[in-house]
């Protein structure tokens, strides 16, 4: 009887470990590839079962070739069991330290970059207050401090660097700021950025962070007092169900890198009705398009050889016969100055 049931909790455990993953494991695509993260085992790095495997299968030459580029492999986590983030710790070959990468799921489509909510203090007149709402609307949903998680660059058959910077927001009544942790060379410690709200109210929040064993930093120097942002004013917009986010600067703050082109993320520079994805469970939203979207394949293997049994038709010429002007007399001309 106790074997029996030392057996069926770890079958149990089993099935949970699986179960925590189970949104991510599948086939994923977009326009220039397909991911399948085919999860097996409990997630463990040194598990003896067969490993957690990640397989992109890229769709280049016009869509004409399916170019399978093999798997390799990866374990994943969640620190909250109760969000559909995960961490995949990927094993490229011929690199010895893996690679982490945050993801976030929603619905049937997954981000490979997104921001996440992360805590912060508000004091006013040195007394610590809750988020003060300042008209008597209903809360925005994007209310709160944000910052940027995850692979701007999307998840690609090698490695990757941390990035030099990543973003940041505050959303409050309205507005927001924007501003950028850069990668430093600053010990890390335990201690505060400051942005003025107003005269009496403080936001705090944290002056360095640790990503990929780098360390970032909001303020130069050994400042306090966040300088270098931009501000405005934001709406959200609903149309068909779909949820618009436009951003409206009208500044910056002190600093000499408060520049309106220096701190927006490239890709959004200036954002005008841009998708927005947001789950207020998980503390997360992405903006734009996400990464890839859940497959209707579910044998990626019989897709990859149909695809790539079909034949190519033959190009187009560039020049037409019927277009060809040679210019004769010009030539004729050319060739009498010889």
């Amino acid at each position: 009887m106790k074997k029996f049931v030392i057996a069926l909790l770890n079958i149990t455990f089993i099935l949970s470990s699986f179960g925590f993953a189970g949104e991510l494991n599948g086939i994923w695509e977009n326009g220039e590839r397909f991911i399948e993260y085919r999860i097996h085992s409990d997630n463990t790095v040194d598990s003896d079962v067969e490993p957690d495997t990640m397989r992109t299968v890229l769709k280049p030459y016009y869509r004409f070739y399916y170019d399978d580029s093999g798997r390799l492999p990866f374990s994943v986590k969640r620190k909250d069991e109760q969000k559909n983030i995960y961490i995949l710790s990927i094993k490229y070959a011929g690199v010895k330290k893996r690679m982490e990468a945050p993801v976030w799921i929603y619905k049937d489509s997954l981000f490979a970059s997104f921001y996440q909510k992360e805590p912060f203090k508000i004091t006013k007149n040195g007394f610590e207050v809750d988020f003060i709402e300042k008209n008597d609307k209903e809360p925005s949903i994007l209310n709160g401090f944000w910052i940027e998680k995850g692979c701007r660059k999307e998840l690609r058959l090698y490695p990757q660097d941390t990035p030099d910077s990543f973003d940041a927001f505050f959303f409050m009544n309205g507005q927001y700021i924007q501003f950028r942790y850069w990668k430093d060379y600053l010990m890390y410690r335990e201690q505060s950025a400051v942005f003025k709200y107003t005269k009496e109210e403080l936001i705090k929040f944290p002056k360095f962070l640790r990503r990929g064993g780098d360390i970032y930093t909001c303020i130069t120097s050994n400042g306090s007092t966040l300088r270098n942002y931009t501000k405005g004013t934001y709406t959200i917009n609903t149309e068909d169900a779909k949820l618009y986010l436009t951003l409206t600067p009208d500044g910056g703050g002190p600093g000499s890198d408060a520049v309106g082109d220096t701190y927006p993320h490239e890709k959004y520079a200036e954002v005008q009705d841009l998708p927005l994805f947001i789950d207020e469970k998980d503390g997360a939203f992405g903006l734009d398009a996400p990464f890839v979207h859940r497959s209707a394949v579910t044998d990626l293997d019989a897709v990859i050889k149909k695809h790539n049994s079909l034949r190519r038709p033959p190009p187009e010429p560039m020049l037409q016969a019927d277009q060809l002007d040679f210019y004769w007399e010009r030539i004729q001309m050319i060739r009498s100055k010889r």
